[in-house]
C-alpha cells in the first residue's frame, strides 16, 4: 500500500553533554506542505520528503553506542622491586631497596585516575654517620575531569614536584625553581583561564633508585590565575606564602605576568614583575621577534634585588643583566651569535661584586650529505670587586668537522682556550684535540669510540690530560640487549705527579616473558693519584675505589584501547558527548506524536568526518567529542527515498 503522495518530513534533534551538564538542544524540521510556520528559526532547520511508499526499506537496526561501550579506555599497572648499592671509599656507602606499584585508568566521566605507591628503605653512612630510614610514599593524580561547560579539573595529591605555570615560571635568563611538596594541588583549566590553588609540606629528596621524602619543618601554599584576554594577550599572577623553616626567611611572594603575541608568532613580548614582602623585587622582560623570513631574535633585560624570595628554594637574586641573540637557519647553513651583560652582587653589603661581557657566536655549513663544517666561539671579560680587584679575559674557539662515510659518523673537534687574569690564575693556555667515531655495523650493533687529548700551561707549569672511551650496544634479540663501556683517564702534572682513572660500565635489560622485565647495571670507578712531596723527595700514592650495583624486576601491563576523542580540536581541554534522535515529523508540527516513527537507519554525520547511524528508536551519539565548537548534519545520500532534507546548512552545536 503507498503512502500518501503529499510532503513529509523528518524531525532531528541533538542533545548536547556540556561536561556533565546535559540540556537540551533541538534542531526542528518542517513539512514544506503545510501552513507555514511562523518562526524562522525553526523553519529553516527542516526535512521534507517526496514520495515515500510503506513498504520502503528503512535500514539494519544499529547499536548506536557499540563503538563508545566497547571502548573502555587505557588501563595500565606495574609493579617493581629494587635494589640498589653504591660503595665508594672516602665518602660511604648507600643501599636502598624497596617496590614501588603504579596504576592507571582512562574513563570518560572523571578523566584519567593515576596512583603511585612507594615503600622503600634508605640505608646510608657518610663519614661515619650512620642512618636507617624507611619511608611509604604515595600519589594520587587526576587530570583531565570535566566539571562544568568549558572547564575541566586537574588534582594531585601527595608527593609531586611543584611547578609554576607557564607564564610566571621566569624568562630567557630567569629561571625560578620548583619545590619538592607533600600536599595537594588542584587546577581548573578551561578555554580562556586557569586557576590553580596548592599547598603541603616542602622537604628534601634523598635517594637514587627511590625518592623518600624528609620534611625541612616548611610550609608552603598558594595560588595562581590565569586569563586569555583575547588571541593574542594573556595575563597571569601567582601567590605563595612559605613559613616553619629555619633557614629560609618566612615570607609571601606575589608574581605577575603579561604577555603579547603578533598573529602568527611574529613577534612575542613577555614581562614579570615579583616582589616579597619584604620590599625585593625583581623584574624581567623578554622579547622574540622573527626578522625576515629566517631570522630569529631574542633579546631582554632582568634585575632581581638582593635577599629577594620565592617559594622553599633560594633563587639566583642579587643580580641584574640584559642580552641579545639572533638566530638564522637556512639550507645547510645555521648560524647565531649574541651579547650577555651580568652584574651579580652589587646589593651585598660586602661590598664584592662581579661583572661579566660575554660575546658568543656559532655556525655551521653542511657541503653535502657526508661533511659539515662548523665553529664556534666565546670571548668573556669578567671584573671582580672585593678587597682586591681582579680582570679576566676568557676566550674559547672550537673547530669541528663531521664526515660521514663507508666507515660511519666521525666528528673532528680542534679546540683552544685562554685565561688572562690579572691576579692567581695568571695566564692559561690550553689547547686539544678530540675525534668520535660512530662505526657502521650491522643494525643490531652500536659501536662508538672517542679520544681527546689536552695540553695546557699554567704560570709557566705544564698540565697534560688524555682520555679514552669505548661504548658498545647489541640488540641480542628482540626481547634482550646489552651493553658495556669503558673509559681510560690520565692527568700529568708538574713536579712528576700524576692520577690514572679507570671508569667500567655494564647493564642488560630483558624481557624474559610477556609483560616481565628485569634490568641490571653495573659501574665500577678507580682513580690513583701518585705525588711527589718535597721535601723530602718521597712518592706518594691514594687509591679511590667507588662501586654500584642496581637491580630492577618489575611487570608491567597495559590493556584497553585509548578513547578516540571525535571532532577538530580546535580549541578542546577535555571531551563530552553529542546525541540525538531522528523521526518522521508527518504533520510538521516540531513534536513527535506516538503515531510518528522513529528513523532508523539515518546517518549523522560530526565535522564532516565521523558517522553515526541510527538504530531502531532513532537515537545517534558521539562520544568523546572534543569540547568546543562542533558541526552536525544528515548525510543527504543516505536518506530513504523520496525523504531529503529542506536546509543541508550543517547545524552548530557547543560542548
Amino acid at each position: 500500500m503507498r503512502r500518501r503522495a503529499h510532503f513529509s518530513s523528518l524531525w532531528f534533534a541533538a542533545a548536547v553533554l556540556h561536561l556533565g551538564v546535559p540540556p537540551l538542544w533541538q534542531i526542528t524540521l518542517r513539512d514544506a506542505s503545510a501552513d507555514e510556520i511562523q518562526s524562522a528559526d525553526t523553519a529553516e532547520l527542516s526535512y521534507e520528503d517526496t514520495y515515500l511508499f510503506d513498504s520502503d526499506e528503512i535500514g539494519a537496526e544499529t547499536d548506536y553506542g557499540a563503538e563508545a561501550a566497547g571502548t573502555s579506555g587505557r588501563r595500565f599497572v606495574s609493579t617493581e622491586v629494587i635494589y640498589y648499592d653504591s660503595e665508594t671509599d672516602g665518602f660511604g656507602n648507600t643501599t636502598e631497596q624497596g617496590v614501588r606499584f603504579r596504576w592507571e585508568q582512562e574513563t570518560l566521566r572523571y578523566g584519567t585516575l593515576e596512583a603511585e605507591l612507594t615503600v622503600s628503605n634508605l640505608e646510608q653512612e657518610y663519614f661515619g654517620s650512620p642512618r636507617d630510614d624507611t619511608a611509604a610514599t604515595i600519589s594520587l593524580r587526576q587530570t583531565g575531569v570535566p566539571v562544568v561547560d568549558e572547564y575541566v579539573m586537574n588534582n594531585a595529591l601527595g608527593y609531586h614536584r611543584l611547578r609554576s605555570d607557564a607564564y610566571v615560571a621566569g624568562g630567557y635568563r630567569v629561571r625560578l625553581p620548583n619545590s619538592p611538596l607533600m600536599g595537594f594541588s588542584g587546577e581548573i583549566a578551561g578555554f580562556e583561564r586557569r586557576a590553580r590553588l596548592f599547598g603541603g609540606r616542602t622537604g628534601e629528596i634523598d635517594g637514587v633508585a627511590f625518592n623518600q621524602f624528609r620534611h625541612d619543618g616548611g610550609n608552603l601554599w598558594g595560588m595562581a590565575y590565569e586569563q586569555d584576554l583575547n588571541d593574542h594577550a594573556t595575563v597571569a599572577a601567582q601567590l605563595v606564602s612559605f613559613d616553619g623553616n629555619d633557614l629560609v626567611s618566612e615570607h609571601s611572594s606575589l608574581l605577575v605576568a603579561a604577555s603579547f603575541a603578533y598573529p602568527e608568532r611574529e613577534m612575542q613580548y613577555d614581562v614579570s614583575l615579583l616582589a616579597d614582602d619584604d620590599g625585593n623585587l625583581g623584574l624581567w622582560a623578554d622579547a622574540e621577534q622573527v626578522v625576515g623570513n629566517d631570522v630569529l631574535a631574542r633579546y631582554g633585560a632582568f634585575y632581581l634585588g638582593p635577599d629577594l624570595a620565592w617559594m622553599d628554594t633560594p633563587i639566583a637574586n642579587d643580580q641584574v643583566g640584559f642580552y641579545a641573540r639572533a638566530d638564522k637557519q637556512s639550507y645547510g647553513l645555521t648560524l647565531s651569535g649574541g651579547y650577555d651583560f651580568l652584574r651579580h652582587g652589587f646589593g651585598r653589603t660586602s661590598n664584592a661584586s662581579t661583572s661579566s661581557h660575554n660575546l658568543y657566536f656559532n655556525g655551521s655549513f653542511q657541503f653535502s650529505r657526508a661533511l659539515t663544517l662548523g665553529v664556534t666561539g666565546s670571548v668573556q671579560n669578567r671584573d671582580i670587586s672585593s678587597d682586591v680587584d681582579d680582570n679576566q679575559l676568557v676566550w674559547r674557539l672550537n673547530n669541528y668537522a663531521y664526515l660521514t662515510s663507508f666507515l660511519g659518523r666521525t666528528r673532528f673537534e680542534l679546540f683552544k682556550t685562554r685565561v688572562d687574569a690579572d691576579l692567581a690564575l695568571g695566564i692559561s693556555d690550553s689547547t686539544g684535540i678530540a675525534v668520535s667515531q660512530d662505526w657502521q655495523l650491522p643494525r643490531a650493533l652500536r659501536l662508538t669510540t672517542e679520544f681527546r687529548i689536552e695540553d695546557a700551561e699554567r704560570n709557566g707549569a705544564d698540565f697534560s690530560h688524555a682520555e679514552a672511551t669505548v661504548l658498545l650496544r647489541h640488540r641480542l634479540l628482540d626481547n634482550l640487549n646489552w651493553g658495556i663501556g669503558a673509559s681510560a683517564i690520565r692527568f700529568d702534572e708538574p713536579q712528576g705527579s700524576a692520577s690514572d682513572g679507570v671508569s667500567l660500565n655494564a647493564d642488560l635489560r630483558w624481557a624474559f616473558r610477556p609483560d616481565w622485565h628485569v634490568s641490571l647495571l653495573w659501574t665500577y670507578n678507580e682513580t690513583t693519584h701518585d705525588a711527589l712531596v718535597i721535601p723530602p723527595e718521597t712518592p706518594t700514592e691514594q687509591e679511590n675505589v667507588g662501586s654500584t650495583f642496581w637491580l630492577r624486576l618489575g611487570f608491567a601491563k597495559t590493556a584497553g584501547r585509548p578513547y578516540r576523542i571525535l571532532g577538530l580540536n580546535s580549541e578542546g581541554i577535555g571531551s563530552g558527548r553529542v546525541e540525538g534522535t531522528v523521526f518522521y515529523d508527518e504533520n510538521g508540527d516540531f513534536v513527535r506524536q506516538a503515531s510518528e516513527k522513529a528513523a532508523a537507519g539515518v546517518v549523522v554525520v560530526l565535522d564532516g568526518r565521523y558517522e553515526a547511524r541510527t538504530d531502531s528508536q532513532g537515537r545517534y551519539a558521539f562520544e568523546p567529542v572534543y569540547t568546543g565548537g562542533h558541526q552536525v548534519e544528515v548525510l543527504v545520500s543516505e536518506l530513504p527515498l523520496p525523504w531529503g532534507l529542506h536546509n543541508e546548512t550543517p547545524q552548530i552545536v557547543i560542548v
